[in-house]
């Protein structure tokens, strides 16, 4: 669960021009696309669309256009385009929710991974280049595992695989393995796996769970060496919160405060300023701090979304003050 930028905000965001067939895609051919990714031993990229959908034209626009973009994936994937309103019972299938949503499909026809919204050219290519890896980890993993099943290190990787593509009934007998067999993190991975199971716990608002590890990864990682802590604090955090404004904005400055130069410092910024929009109707002091926080944290997902958002903040005040 999280506390997103207001309905308001992210439909003024979604206007566009309509999407075209794209060069080296495949068009609605599902079965098409997994023959061609078991045969080649790609990965097959599926993006959900649908004509309504202007997040969906503006991944098209800004990010499947880019020259690397093009370059990158059309030499790693087999991609296919699917409508979800066109092909509703395949995408309840494969639960998919909210659109843009694009799922990496292996030649066995298991979702390894998954990116759901918008991504600009740089958080695209890093997000698809480590589902790529993913793959790989998971395959290596899965052979180490037919040789020996309490290979730990592989069970961890295969969980944490498991655990990125959604796919939770696969990942959890892994990561309770790892936390069984390593249980005072003697041999540094059960704090993956508590940090995993933390994440779980949080996306589904289990708040004594998230707790429970929060507690376990800060006593093997008091320092956040690993870097978990900041993003754990800020999912149980949530959790905490729920959809109270003045919670959330707590949670959100003690991440800046405690881990100025993290991704979960950066994503708390955001929506800090979201909310000077959001509750406090304060157009002017968001784009400030939007501006601030994309000065603050270049090149992560939240900074490339700031342009989008100070363009359509003075739409809202605007229409604010007409009301």
């Amino acid at each position: 669960m999280r506390l997103l930028v207001s309905s308001a905000l992210l439909l003024a965001l979604t206007a566009g021009a309509a999407r075209a067939d794209a060069p080296g895609w495949i068009m609605g051919e599902y079965q098409k696309a997994l023959d061609a990714g078991k045969k080649s031993g790609r990965l097959v990229q599926v993006d959900w669309t649908a004509e309504w959908c202007g997040w969906c034209k503006k991944l098209e626009k800004e990010t499947y256009s880019d020259a690397e973009v093009q370059k990158y994936i059309n030499a790693t994937f087999i991609n296919v385009r699917m409508d979800k309103d066109k092909n509703a019972e395949l995408a309840a299938k494969l639960n998919v929710g909210g659109i843009p949503a694009l799922l990496f499909i292996d030649g066995d026809g298991r979702i390894v991974g998954r990116i759901v919204g918008f991504r600009a050219k740089e958080p695209y290519l890093k997000a698809v280049k480590e589902i790529q890896a993913n793959a790989l980890k998971l395959k290596g993993a899965e052979e180490a595992l037919k040789k020996d099943a309490n290979d730990l290190k592989s069970r961890l990787a295969a969980g944490q695989v498991w655990s990125a593509a959604d796919d939770w009934a696969t990942a959890e007998p892994h990561l309770k393995a790892v936390i069984e067999g390593d249980k005072d993190n003697a041999k540094k991975l059960a704090v993956g796996a508590w940090y995993e199971m933390g994440k779980h716990s949080a996306a589904t608002n289990d708040a004594t769970g998230a707790r429970s590890a929060q507690e376990m990864v800060k006593t093997f990682d008091p320092d956040n060496k690993s870097g978990f802590n900041d993003n754990l604090d800020l999912m149980v955090g949530r959790t905490d919160a729920g959809k109270d404004a003045a919670k959330a904005r707590e949670v959100y400055k003690k991440i800046v405060a405690a881990y100025p130069a993290s991704d979960g410092a950066a994503e708390s910024a955001f929506f800090l300023a979201a909310l000077l929009a959001d509750a406090d109707k304060d157009f002017d002091g968001a784009k400030v701090a939007f501006a601030k926080m994309a000065k603050d944290y270049p090149g992560t997902e939240w900074a490339d979304r700031v342009p989008d958002i100070l363009k359509k903040l003075d739409d809202m005040k605007a229409a604010g003050q007409k009301k």
